[in-house]
């Protein structure tokens, strides 16, 4: 079957690369404004359709049963995740789960202030709360990071969308912190030591980035390393529920990743894939949304 082994060099933002950042080898080439708009606006399409056929399937009391559900799943999974009868997909959750908790708190996050301006107050988060909308809300809050925040001073977004903005920018401000790394990061995805010709192998990929000068954010970050010590959250992909906390973990851990980038002033980032172009988690699945 056909497999996608490559480079996806995605600008973040105009400007964003420093003037002092040393010249990199691929600057001789570099791509067209107009490739750059192209790529970007088939990662839309594909992220458009695939939202589309999500909102088909699901209305919005849909989307709200979802959520209770998963919030439930997580209470239990915080409450069990030690007992030696819980599954390994439960152990894998929970550790994790508690590892974000403590660097969380540790951290002393804050939503943005501009919401301390309205009347009435919404409830402060914790961080608690933080790590369960991790894995309870991934991919809604990773849209909300459409949300301008120009709207939120005047005041022009409704209740949900107000809680989701807070629930962002209370996780931004201690999520992305954990994904520091001393070089330039670069994105990867379908990388495994299993592979039977050699080719793309986990240490084929060290080697790489090191020759680059670039760090893997998964595992050289804290979170990468945390998501690593849960055995990549691989025990639960069977089970529809545990299946879609680990789908929203996977999305803001992308996210946070990006954000971690664009605040170290990278100007590009590289992603390294190799996925099938159908099948289950295929390249569709790997989205760039961030730029």
């Amino acid at each position: 079957m056909a497999r996608w082994v490559g480079f996806l060099l995605i600008a973040l933002a105009a400007g964003l690369r420093s003037k002092s950042d040393a010249i990199w080898p691929w600057e001789e080439r570099p791509a067209s404004t107009a490739e750059a708009e192209e790529l970007q606006e088939l990662l839309r399409t594909l992220l458009a359709e695939t939202n589309s056929a999500e909102a088909t399937r699901e209305g919005p009391r849909d989307a709200e049963a979802q959520e209770r559900t998963l919030r439930e799943r997580i209470d239990r999974i915080r409450k069990d995740w030690q007992s030696p009868s819980a599954t390994a997909c439960h152990q894998q959750l929970g550790r994790l789960m508690n590892s974000l908790t403590i660097e969380c708190g540790g951290l002393q996050p804050k939503a943005d202030w501009l919401l301390d301006y309205y009347v009435p107050a919404l409830p402060n988060k914790t961080c608690d709360e933080s790590v369960s909308d991790i894995f309870a809300l991934g991919d809604e809050l990773v849209e909300t990071l459409r949300v301008s925040r120009d709207a939120v001073a005047s005041l022009d977004v409704d209740g949900k969308t107000l809680r989701r903005y807070q629930a962002l920018s209370f996780l931004r401000s201690w999520l992305v912190k954990l994904t520091e790394t001393r070089h330039h990061a670069l994105l990867w995805a379908g990388f495994w030591d299993g592979d039977p010709e050699n080719r793309t192998t986990m240490t084929k990929l060290s080697n790489f980035a090191k020759e680059i000068e670039h760090a893997t954010v998964h595992p050289t970050t804290f979170l990468g390393r945390a998501i690593e010590a849960s055995e990549n959250l691989d025990a639960c992909y069977k089970d529809p529920q545990t299946s879609a906390l680990a789908a929203n973990m996977w999305s803001i851990a992308s996210m946070s990743f990006v954000l971690g980038m664009r605040d170290k002033a990278q100007g590009t980032v590289i992603a390294l894939v190799n996925k099938q172009i159908t099948g289950e988690r295929n390249l569709v699945r790997v989205r760039a949304v961030h730029a």
